[in-house]
């Protein structure tokens, strides 16, 4: 084998195990969820819900509500940017429906630590007939 060659087999080995132990490795998905809370004002017949995040500021995707009788599950798409402590209402009022009210609240966080995360938040709030 001529030097040339050999030097040639042997850089492409070379670079071939350096290339190959240099593997990244991927980091963990980061799970968090934001806080949010929910309250709500009833006007007659009408309901108003109130909703602002605790924790951070944070840009919401979609708010799915869905309403405790056979009414059908409203969603509202974003994007919204909302800033931690910041109340937001929803343009319309719902009909008054006594029982538990769930929300799912879709987006990715906007300030601190977990900047960047993806979240699907939960929420429930139970509303009395009085």
């Amino acid at each position: 084998m001529k030097p040339a060659s050999l030097f040639v087999s042997l850089l492409s080995v070379f670079c071939l195990f350096i290339f190959s132990s240099c593997e990244k490795e991927e980091p963990e998905p980061v799970t968090y969820t934001p806080d949010f809370s929910i309250a709500y004002e009833r006007a007659g017949n009408n309901l108003n819900f109130l909703i602002s995040c605790t924790t951070d500021d944070v840009e919401i995707n979609s708010i799915l509500v869905s309403p405790p009788t056979l009414q059908a599950a409203q969603e509202f798409e974003g994007p919204l940017m909302l800033s931690r402590n910041v109340l937001f209402t929803f343009n319309e009022q719902f009909n008054f429906s006594a029982g538990t009210w769930s929300f799912t609240i879709a987006g990715k966080v906007r300030s601190g630590e977990y900047l960047g995360a993806m979240f699907n938040a939960e929420h429930t709030i139970n509303i009395s007939s009085k």
